[in-house]
C-alpha cells in the first residue's frame, strides 16, 4: 500500500483521549513512534527512509502494532498520522509504503482510511 498524501508538519499529535504520539528514536534513517494512554505505551509504528539516491523519494511505515486492549480508540490512526507528518518533513519523500499481512482486514481498512491505496497483490 502507498500513500501520496501530503500531511501538515507536526512534531506531536494529540488524540481525542489526550494520548500522544511522538518519535521515540529520532534517527536520520529510522524513527519509531509511540502512542501512550495514561502513561502506558499503547502502540508503536516506525518509519524508515531510503538512503540510495534513486530511492530517496520513498519511505516505509513498519512495525505498526496496537495491542487489542488499546484498539478502537483512534491510536492506530494517530500513529499513522504521526508517521505521515514526519515523512512530510522531508521534501524529497514522495511515497510512503507499507505491507499488510494477507487477511488482516482491520489493518488494511485503517490504512485505506488514512489515504493508502493498494498496489500489487
Amino acid at each position: 500500500m502507498r500513500s501520496r498524501r501530503a500531511a501538515p508538519n507536526a512534531r506531536r499529535c494529540l488524540s481525542p483521549g489526550g494520548s500522544l504520539a511522538f518519535p521515540l528514536t529520532p534517527w536520520h534513517v529510522r524513527s519509531c513512534f509511540g502512542a501512550f494512554q495514561d502513561d502506558e505505551l499503547a502502540g508503536v509504528a516506525g518509519l524508515s527512509f531510503e538512503l540510495c539516491e534513486k530511492a530517496r523519494h520513498k519511505a516505509t511505515l513498519f512495525g505498526m502494532c496496537v495491542p487489542t486492549k488499546f484498539r478502537c480508540h483512534g491510536l492506530g490512526r494517530l500513529l499513522v498520522r504521526a508517521v505521515l507528518d514526519h515523512a512530510a518533513e522531508r521534501s524529497c519523500v514522495r511515497i510512503v509504503q507499507l505491507t499488510v499481512t494477507h487477511g488482516n482486514a482491520d489493518a488494511q481498512s485503517l490504512y485505506e482510511k488514512c489515504g493508502f491505496v493498494q498496489h500489487g497483490l
